[in-house]
């Protein structure tokens, strides 16, 4: 099957915006693609134009200015990401601070109002499949941290799930983090977030923290992990103990899960919103779930920081949405159109990983299938 060419995709994104803005995001996506950087001039040098590099660098800023060009691009990246998901697709949230290089302050106009920020907050939904290693990149959003009337970061993040959930038909379970665990809770969606110790929640209508009630749960299940350090080379063994709780957050009627891990190496308490029963096998799968979620979320944060996301230079903040949503239409170029870039290993599993490389415990060499085994006969004196 030949793949799609980046002018067909990036037609695909700009149908209603014309033929001058689809020829502009081909070669920004190209740009970006080939300089691996957000920097303006670096990608102008990688389109190789018959031209100045300047005159490169100063069209490319011109049509970031368009006001919708960046809510266009997401929301055609989002309807074709959306087809992707079946109800059971892991949805991971990640929210990152994305800073200026050598700057402090940086003036941002929106709605009207001028005010100053220190950088900038963004947040990536992102599709993955564990038993294949993919992820493909669903929803981005930018927003500024600091500004008066503006970086309102509770609602940025339930715009960005409701657009989602709207775009899918409410498919997936979301998996979040602690800032987003009880946002995550009260929506009617499926979801998985760690929660902090700190929170109280209600149990058995009783108002406990959450640290109360994970040193108090009775964790009667167990499963051996696997985790392979890639830096030192070295694969450990941890026995996880597991157990769960039936809990709810305050004002808020719908039950909810609370898993309580502990190990030597690893321990914590995560709120689940599935509607699962707590038996065996489906605490162990959130359990698994988790695990999932979280190399997941490690293997995309490595792979779009090497884009250099430090490096860009732009007049205004809609410049900044237009050059960020192209990112993001580049990588998924990359991931889900031309399946190139990002395949990962999760680095922690319920079984051995393959290989020879040193471990903390011990393994059989070869493993005799049981069909060669030879049943020892009666012993003779």
């Amino acid at each position: 099957m030949v793949k799609e060419s980046i002018p067909d995709f990036a037609g695909s994104l700009t149908g209603e915006l014309g033929k001058v803005k689809r020829k502009f995001v081909v070669d920004a996506i190209t740009g970006i693609r080939g300089s691996r950087s957000l920097n303006l001039k670096r990608m102008a040098k990688a389109l190789s134009e018959d031209v100045q590099i300047h005159a490169t660098e100063k069209r490319l800023s011109r049509h970031l200015g368009h006001p919708d060009l960046a809510a266009t691009i997401g929301r055609h990246v989002l309807a074709r990401a959306a087809r992707f998901i079946g109800q059971h697709t892991l949805l991971v949230i990640q929210t990152y601070d994305l800073t200026k290089r050598y700057a402090t302050r940086m003036r941002i106009r929106e709605g009207g109002v001028l005010g100053v920020s220190d950088g900038y907050r963004v947040l990536d939904i992102v599709a993955t499949d564990m038993w294949i290693g993919r992820c493909v990149p669903v929803y981005s959003r930018i927003w500024p941290r600091h500004v008066p009337d503006d970086g309102n970061d509770a609602l940025e993040y339930l715009t960005a799930v409701r657009a989602v959930a709207a775009a899918t038909g409410g498919k997936g379970m979301y998996f979040g983090d602690e800032r987003t665990a009880c946002l995550l809770a009260r929506e009617n969606l499926t979801s998985m977030s760690p929660i902090a110790d700190d929170v109280d929640v209600e149990y058995r209508k009783q108002t406990r923290s959450v640290l109360a009630l994970r040193r108090n749960c009775r964790r009667p299940f167990g499963a051996s992990a696997f985790r392979y350090d890639r830096q030192e080379d070295l694969e450990e063994h941890h026995f996880l103990d597991y157990g769960a709780l039936r809990v709810r957050l305050p004002n808020l009627s719908r039950r909810l899960s609370l898993l309580a891990v502990e190990s030597e190496w690893f321990g914590g308490g995560f709120l689940v919103a599935n509607g699962m029963r707590h038996r065996r096998e489906e605490i162990y799968n959130s359990v698994y779930t988790w695990f999932e979620g979280l190399e997941a979320a490690r293997a995309f944060r490595d792979y779009k920081a090497q884009f250099d996301l430090g490096s860009f230079r732009v007049l205004t903040y809609e410049r900044l949405q237009s050059l960020m949503a192209i990112l993001h239409a580049a990588i998924y170029y990359e991931l889900a159109v031309a399946r190139e870039g990002l395949s990962f290993e999760p680095g922690v599993r319920f079984r051995p990983h393959a290989g020879d490389h040193p471990r903390n415990y011990l393994i059989p060499k070869e493993r005799v299938p049981r069909s060669q085994l030879v049943r020892p006969g009666p012993w003779r004196y």
